[in-house]
């Protein structure tokens, strides 16, 4: 499925700014700015869909460092068609269901709910970004609270 970034919800409250593999998120956008990358060469965003009792479901990416990276990009009018690449799994996937234990918690708990550390519903994430301003404007300007 194609989705606008801005649809998707952080499961963190913080993030790193690197990517696993080593590369920094500033450089990783800067590449796709300058032509060096194409931002469909990155793998979809996993999500997964969460209730909360009121209102719509909301989807929660459990990639966010990559949610970080295709937001500044959609501001910066370098997303391709506005979209990106989701894929949505099930909450009673394996995926989602695999259990650890998790101090936060004292207990065993399933991988949806050992990510979900975010403060304010997924609106936003904190990360050392020199793009970390376009990720606040657009939390401004798409209404999603910060509270």
């Amino acid at each position: 499925m194609e989705l606008d970034p801005f649809e998707l919800r952080f499961t963190h409250d913080s993030i790193s700014c690197r990517f696993r593999a080593g590369m920094r998120i500033d450089d990783a956008i800067d590449a796709v700015r300058t032509g060096e990358l194409d931002p469909a060469t990155f793998p979809p965003i996993d999500a997964f869909e969460l209730h909360d009792g009121e209102g719509p479901a909301l989807l929660f990416s459990l990639t966010n460092r990559r949610l970080f990276v295709f937001s500044c990009l959609s501001m910066l009018g370098l997303l391709p068609a506005g979209v990106v690449r989701v894929l949505v799994h099930s909450l009673r996937s394996d995926t989602l269901q695999r259990s650890l234990y998790d101090e936060r918690f004292r207990r065993v708990a399933p991988k949806w709910e050992r990510s979900m550390s975010t403060i304010n519903q997924g609106a936003s994430v904190v990360v050392r970004s020199c793009h970390r301003a376009l990720h606040f404007i657009t939390t401004y300007l798409s209404g999603s609270s910060l509270s």
